[in-house]
């Protein structure tokens, strides 16, 4: 992901993290069965106001699918929740994303 400078010193710093992540643009994604089409009426279904206040760009265009379970991806994901890591975690993933 690319990122402005002021945000990637943001997520490599333990004291600003949260809000710099607060300021991440939030992506939207879908899960299996959802379309477009029905990202797009969730869309329209937001209060004008908030929506003229934020830009929309697809990143996809195809339908999400999903993943089979039980394989070292979902173990490794599991390991970690189950971990509770605290934000200096994060911070060693921040610093490993943005160099």
């Amino acid at each position: 992901m690319s990122l402005p400078d002021h945000l990637r010193q943001g997520l490599l710093d333990p004291a600003r993290i949260w809000e710099t992540i607060a300021r991440l643009p939030p992506p939207i994604r879908t899960g299996p069965g959802a379309s477009q089409a029905d990202v797009d009426a969730h869309l329209r279904e937001a209060p004008a106001d908030l929506l003229a206040r934020v830009g929309i760009s697809p990143l996809q265009q195809f339908d999400a699918t999903g993943s089979p379970r039980g394989n070292v991806s979902w173990d490794a994901i599991a390991a970690v929740e189950s971990l509770g890591l605290a934000a200096d975690f994060w911070v060693h993933i921040a610093k490993r994303i943005c160099g």
